[in-house]
């Protein structure tokens, strides 16, 4: 899904038009790279994950991606894509596990960190949470792990500018 130029929304007070950028970097975190779409401002600075988070857009990592290397390879989580965070109430590891789906409900990428997963799943009780995949690393081609952004707004502005 071509996101470039597509203004990005959040879920509190916004005060200036985010917009989505496609980029390519060598991985930081070993042989690879990071491809995907990382925020800019007007004036082309990246905005970086903390700032996001003030403004209501939460990048988070996906955890457990290497347990599910398969699944990982579908279009599904391609990078901007919408995924589905799908709390897990019974899961014996972690009651607010949340974990990462395709749309179409059927492979899982892994999971929200623990860290970040409970204050999310308090507030989707009241609202929902809309996901996408924001970058994907990938080493000998295959993909190995994912950025989502994710907010209480819809993420996308309906129509680019």
């Amino acid at each position: 899904m071509p996101l470039s130029g597509r203004r990005l929304t959040a879920s509190r007070g916004l005060m200036v038009e985010l917009r989505l950028e496609a980029f390519t970097s060598p991985w930081a975190h070993g042989d690879g790279e990071t491809r995907g779409y990382r925020v800019v401002d007007p004036d082309g600075r990246v905005w970086r994950d903390d700032d996001l988070d003030e403004v209501g857009v939460h990048v988070l990592r996906v955890v457990g991606a290497s347990h599910r290397s398969n699944e990982l390879q579908g279009d599904g989580f391609a990078p901007g894509e919408p995924v589905v965070l799908m709390p897990e109430p019974d899961n014996p590891h972690d009651p607010w596990a949340l974990a990462v789906l395709d749309l179409a409900l059927r492979a899982q990428a892994g999971y929200v960190p623990a860290t970040r997963s409970r204050a999310l799943v308090e507030e989707m009780v009241h609202r929902p949470l809309h996901a996408l995949v924001l970058a994907e690393h990938r080493v000998r081609g295959e993909r190995v792990g994912l950025r989502l952004a994710a907010s209480f707004a819809p993420l996308l502005a309906l129509s680019a500018t």
